[in-house]
């Protein structure tokens, strides 16, 4: 992802617990996003936004990382949890370099730091123009526990630096298990 980052959310309200045995607690933070379609298991850190409120991506000098958007809901917690990648860094490819590529019914794991792990399924992949970031599908709460990756898409501007459009994963909670021993359970 280039240094061009998607526009600030509204401050979101903070996620609500769910009584259901459907969601996960909203305190867990994540710690390793596992896409086996794309043959990625890439560490989380948390990522705030910068002294002008925009959100911060991972660091270029850490390309395999990703980055969860901490004001974001807890991924399996109910809300939209948002995870940043770079698609490259100035020097060299990075993480969600095929993030495009994911399809429809791809799973994807999110292990957090109370052993839990949060497994979505991919509903759809979409690229938009910069100037036309959906940040209400993006950061709304959409009625149950959702997955956002994002990385850069499009062509790429030289004179900036920067790609023009964002690609945008959107998958939705279907198990729930312990990242101990891997095992999910479908919510009821």
């Amino acid at each position: 992802m280039a240094s061009s980052a998607a526009p600030a959310p509204p401050a979101p309200a903070p996620p609500t617990p769910s009584a259901s045995s459907t969601t996960l607690s909203s305190d867990g933070i994540p710690t390793l996003l596992t896409i086996p379609a794309l043959g990625i298991k890439a560490p989380i850190v948390v990522t705030g936004t910068d002294p002008d409120g925009v959100p911060e991506t991972p660091p270029f000098d850490r390309p395999d990382e990703v980055g969860w958007y901490g004001r974001t809901a807890s991924p399996g917690s109910q809300g939209a949890s948002v995870i940043w990648g770079h698609l490259d860094t100035p020097k060299q490819t990075a993480v969600f370099l095929y993030l495009r590529d994911l399809r429809p019914g791809a799973q994807i794991q999110v292990a957090r730091d109370d052993d839990t792990e949060a497994t979505f399924t991919v509903e759809r992949v979409a690229t938009y123009p910069d100037d036309s970031f959906p940040s209400d599908l993006v950061y709304n709460d959409p009625g149950y526990p959702a997955l956002r990756l994002i990385t850069c898409g499009g062509g790429f501007d030289r004179a900036t630096h920067a790609y023009l459009s964002t690609v945008i994963v959107f998958a939705r909670l279907t198990a729930i298990g312990s990242s101990a021993n891997g095992s999910g359970t479908g919510p009821s």
